[in-house]
């Protein structure tokens, strides 16, 4: 079953890609260039426990800026399903990835949401249900993925911001 569900979200990831790409694909060249980002998903925990950041001149100024100052175009977000609410471990929930892809906006990076499908950290080695999705039935379980995915993606619309990868 699990393996079925992991072949489930790679597809829901690769149509989600293939839409995405394609609307790139229509854009102006400019928009293609070369992505140079990083994993930006920790800025708020960061934040959150007294981090700031400044310029050269000592000047206190927002991360995203700093990076977009240095070359950085792109920034990836993880999303998870229901995260601690620990300010210094509880992060990337659906409302928070909203806010800080807003940010990137603002700032005019390009954004990849990456979707974990946990409440935690999750990769190809790891990947723990979220919590509230144990002991679902497999019908019920696609159904949590494909509503958490369209919720995500629709409060990203909402606020005007359409993800360059997902």
């Amino acid at each position: 079953m699990i393996a079925t569900v992991r072949i489930f979200q790679r597809i829901v990831l690769l149509l989600l890609f293939i839409s995405s790409t394609t609307i790139a694909l229509g854009q102006k060249k400019n928009k293609l260039a070369f992505a140079k980002g990083a994993d930006v998903s920790w800025l708020p925990q960061m934040e959150a426990t007294g981090y700031r950041f400044y310029d050269t001149d000592g000047k206190e100024k927002d991360c995203l800026q700093l990076l977009k100052e240095r070359g950085m175009n792109t920034i990836r977000l993880r999303v998870f399903v229901n995260p601690s609410q620990n300010k210094a471990s509880g992060h990337c929930s659906a409302a928070e990835t909203v806010v800080m892809a807003l940010r990137a906006q603002k700032v005019k990076m390009r954004i990849m949401i990456d979707f974990h499908y946990s409440d935690t950290w999750a990769d190809p080695a790891k990947q723990a249900k979220p919590a509230a999705w144990a002991n679902l039935p497999f019908d019920a379980l696609q159904n949590k993925v494909y509503e958490h995915t369209f919720d995500v993606l629709t409060a990203l619309k909402k606020v005007g911001v359409t993800p360059e990868w997902v």
